[in-house]
Order: structure tokens, then C-alpha cells, then sequence
């Protein structure tokens, strides 16, 4: 719980059970901003100049780690209050299993783990696992009388990044009178981040399967501003 967002504890006789990694934990966090005067066009050919002088780009960049995922047992209840809390997994083993994207993953065809995304029945084949169904058998739901924590957050989602870019150009007609060209580019490399899967223990099928995309495609903004 935290002042953010109020939410239920998982165990009102013992809060220390919803102890782990807040959920708003990341663990690097690398922002890139600058400007470049591109070094072109100060030769003595003056329709070189025209052309190629003057340009500058502009360039942010962002990159940063995964969140923490919260394996669920899917289960909860709302006591007559509208709202319910669904208890964190209690994970059997330590696990490793990363947190990039794999393509092509099937599901398990007996324990019907991960298997919305099977490519063979028109799915899309991603996962944040490369055998949704080692994880999945990771972890067991609460038994409150008996476990302590849930050591919520030891799963991580995927990590991101992004790369925008702004190219400008000043031409000057006369003393007083010039446009400058401008070109911003959104996600320049076209590059899709994907939202990070659910993880819930009641919903086999869909376990760690990846769905929807976090970022939108390239836009391209094209400006002409006129100076007198």
C-alpha cells in the first residue's frame, strides 16, 4: 500500500505479507538530450553552403528497465466494498527468466498454459517467457494461515526505449526576412514497445502472453515558419 494508490492489503492480520518490490520500482532510468550544429556548408562554394549549412539535429533519447510484475493468484474478495484485492503467487523456486520478447512460443498443449498466443491457431506467438509453463509452475497460490510474504515484484517486465529526433534549417532571403524547415521525427526507428503481459495463476492460457503495444508508430511533423 502507499499513498498513490490505496489498496487493499492481501492479509488484513498480516500487512508484512504484501512486502516486496513496489510496484513503481525501476531500476535505471537513462535520458539523452541534445543539440548538434551539423558542421557542413562553411566551404567557399556558396550553392553548397545553401544547400548543406546550417542544419541542426536535435536528438532525445530514452531508455530504461522493466517494472516489477506481480504474479497473481487471480483470486479476491471485495467484503461488500466494491472492490477486491488478488493476492501475490508464492513462487516455489527462484526464478530467471528474463524479460524480452520471444517470438513463436506456443503454450503447453496439456497444462494449456500460454497457449491464447499460439501461432498455429492464429495467435500471435509472443511471450515474455520462452516456456510460459516453467514459470507458471513456479509459483502456487496463498495459503494466508501459513506464508509470510509474497515476495512480490522478483518477475521484471520488459525494458524500453525510445529515440525521437527534430532536424531544423534556417535559410535567410534578406536582411531581415528568412524561414526556418523543420522536421520532427516521433519514434524515429518505428520501434514497437509492447505492454507488459498479465501474470495471474487463474488464467492460464493468457500467462505472460504479450498483447497489446505500449508506444505509437513513427509520426512525422513537417514545419515551415516564416521570419520578418
Amino acid at each position: 500500500m502507499n499513498q498513490d494508490q490505496d489498496t487493499a492489503g492481501t492479509n488484513a492480520f498480516n500487512l508484512r505479507y504484501d512486502y516486496g518490490t513496489s510496484i513503481f520500482d525501476r531500476k535505471y532510468v537513462f535520458n539523452l538530450l541534445g543539440s548538434y550544429q551539423l558542421p557542413f556548408g562553411h566551404s567557399g562554394n556558396k550553392v553548397l553552403n545553401q544547400i548543406a549549412g546550417g542544419w541542426s539535429i536535435s536528438p532525445i533519447f530514452s531508455a530504461y528497465s522493466g517494472l516489477p510484475l506481480k504474479v497473481t493468484d487471480g483470486s479476491g474478495q471485495e467484503f461488500g466494498q466494491g472492490t477486491s484485492s488478488s493476492a501475490g503467487a508464492i513462487p516455489l523456486v527462484k526464478v530467471t527468466p528474463g524479460n524480452s520478447v520471444h517470438y513463436g512460443v506456443a503454450g503447453n498443449s496439456v497444462t494449456q498454459v500460454g497457449t491464447s498466443a499460439n501461432p498455429g491457431a492464429g495467435g500471435t506467438g509472443l511471450n515474455i517467457f520462452a516456456d510460459p509453463n516453467a514459470i507458471y509452475s513456479s509459483f502456487r497460490p496463498i495459503q494466508v494461515s501459513v506464508d509470510t510474504t509474497s515476495q512480490a515484484g522478483i518477475l521484471r517486465g520488459m525494458a524500453h526505449w525510445n529515440l525521437d529526433l527534430s532536424a531544423a534549417r534556417k535559410f535567410k532571403f534578406t536582411e531581415r526576412v528568412s524561414t526556418t524547415f523543420t522536421a520532427q521525427f516521433f519514434n524515429i526507428f518505428n520501434h514497437v514497445m509492447f505492454v507488459d503481459p498479465s501474470v495471474s495463476l487463474q488464467s492460464p492460457t493468457t500467462f505472460g502472453v504479450i498483447g497489446s503495444q505500449l508506444n505509437a508508430p513513427r509520426i512525422i511533423e513537417l514545419g515551415l515558419h516564416l521570419d520578418f
